[in-house]
């Protein structure tokens, strides 16, 4: 783990590290820091979908996860998909094709 990742929350770890795992990243041998992090991997909006679930599901059933992650630490269902749409948006890899804002967007509500 390299010395800025140690700064990071339990849970946002683990997060990380299944969104790298999700696409055979290795997360210790991400560098965080690298303002182009997120461009090393990529993958489609099914794998991203599967991403969204698993951390929908990760926040449902997790208050410590939910208190690190949230402000204020909410339960309902659409405040949980907010915080995951959010961090899909600025943590996310990038696609393996270009995905249109219609595509991803139709995408995202057959799991909200």
């Amino acid at each position: 783990m390299k010395k800025e990742q140690s700064t990071l929350g339990t849970h946002m770890i683990k997060i990380l590290k299944k969104m790298c795992s999700i696409v055979g990243a290795k997360y210790s041998q991400i560098d965080f820091a690298n303002q182009k992090w997120f461009m090393k991997y990529k993958w489609d909006l099914k794998t991203e979908q599967k991403f969204r679930v698993w951390m929908c599901d990760y926040l449902k059933n997790n208050i410590s996860a939910r208190k690190e992650m949230i402000f204020p630490s909410k339960k309902d269902s659409k405040s949980i998909l907010g915080v995951v749409d959010f961090f899909i948006f600025q943590y996310g890899w990038t696609y393996t094709k270009n995905v249109t804002w219609k595509e991803k967007t139709n995408n995202a509500k057959l799991f909200s």
